[in-house]
């Protein structure tokens, strides 16, 4: 592996910004598709809590725009249609994995909720653990998805793509922690303003596959 092969952070960041300017066509009307899916979920979720069913559904559609950015770090030439395989291979293994991860942010966003009204100690505990099990898993799924929208790894058994992304995660926990702070941070523009929602999930999931590709890559190379 040669030095521009090496994962970097700075590399992520040059990525997010020219690949996304060099299909811009292609990001802007998946991330259009994706606005509208998730704009749709948040609509239903407002009538009723029963919608959270709905959420996971989301994970394909991600993987559409996570796939066009998978084959922009791999330097192949992204168009629209690089986007089907992310959306379509595996569509009911991305939903049931969402839904996993799903269910386990929701176990702990809820005991977050309910700690402060226990006494004592047991409090304290119990919200450094409701943290950190959230922390992990978000930054677990950095490592995750990018994987599983990597061209090159479409065929990659799952259970393997699970075991690789533990460890890269392992490797590199800083920097996977400073993109999921990039992802929170652009979540949070997304849901406050309109426009950031065209290109932002693009520019992101750029930055995380520029950066999780080559860090798995120096674990397990693929041809």
């Amino acid at each position: 592996m040669t030095d521009r092969d090496r994962p970097s952070l700075a590399a992520a960041i040059r990525l997010s910004l020219d690949g996304f300017v060099g299909s811009l066509h292609a990001f802007l009307a998946w991330n259009a598709v994706l606005a509208v899916a998730a704009g749709l979920t948040v609509f239903l979720l407002s009538l009723s809590n029963l919608a959270l069913l709905a959420v996971p559904l989301l994970a394909p559609l991600t993987c559409g725009v996570g796939r066009m950015a998978a084959v922009a770090a791999r330097d192949e030439h992204v168009a629209l249609r690089s986007a089907v395989p992310g959306f379509a291979h595996r569509f009911w293994t991305k939903v049931g994995l969402a839904a996993a991860q799903s269910a386990l942010l929701l176990v702990a966003g809820l005991n977050l909720l309910v700690a402060p009204a226990i006494d004592g100690p047991v409090a304290a505990l119990s919200l450094a653990v409701s943290v950190y099990l959230i922390v992990t898993v978000l930054a677990y799924a950095i490592a995750f998805w990018p994987l599983l929208c990597d061209p090159r790894r479409e065929e990659m058994p799952v259970p393997n793509l699970l075991r690789l992304a533990l460890i890269v995660l392992l490797r590199r926990p800083l920097q996977l922690l400073t993109l999921l702070v990039v992802a929170v941070l652009s979540a949070i523009v997304i849901r406050s303003l309109v426009v950031p929602g065209l290109f932002l999930p693009g520019m992101v999931l750029l930055m995380i596959a520029g950066y999780v590709t080559p860090a798995a890559d120096e674990l397990a190379p693929v041809a």
